[in-house]
């Protein structure tokens, strides 16, 4: 059985509790104004680590799904590298896994920008069938690729 703990409010995840919770799991969680957000992106990649950013679209048709099911979404996974995600529009159940049998879910908003470190087991889902839309930023242009459970690089990385 997995422990579960389900976070949906908004007000919660801008809370101390949130941040410390997040925090101990080496994720970093920040909210942004949106209003301008595209001029602030040259400074931080500027800061680094990060080089690239992308954004990403998501709609009930947008994407091909792993599954096969049409809400499907990739399973667990991680990646080698940060991972960081700002919510621009719609919203995303972010799903951590930090040990084995335990499933942290939160959901982001438009504004919330994460960053998850390198190795740390997670997936993202829509919440709805709204379309939504988020920047992602790698240190690598290809940083982003995920692996999964029982690849030969999961048995010889995480």
């Amino acid at each position: 059985m997995r422990a579960r703990h389900h976070y949906p409010l908004q007000e919660w995840l801008r809370s101390e509790e949130a941040s410390q919770l997040l925090s101990s799991l080496g994720i970093s969680y920040h909210f942004w104004e949106l209003a301008g957000w595209e001029l602030r992106i040259p400074a931080v990649l500027a800061q680094g680590p990060f080089r690239y950013a992308f954004t990403m679209d998501f709609s009930p048709r947008g994407i091909p799904y792993l599954d096969g099911s049409p809400w499907g979404t990739l399973p667990l996974h991680y990646h080698t590298d940060m991972e960081a995600r700002l919510m621009l529009s719609g919203r995303l159940t972010m799903r951590v896994q930090p040990v084995p049998g335990q499933l942290l879910e939160v959901e982001l908003f438009p504004g919330d920008f994460v960053v998850l470190p390198p190795g740390i087991w997670h997936r993202f889902d829509l919440v709805d069938r709204s379309p939504l839309s988020c920047l992602c930023l790698a240190t690598e242009a290809d940083s982003l690729a995920p692996l999964f459970p029982g690849s030969i690089l999961s048995r010889h990385g995480n």
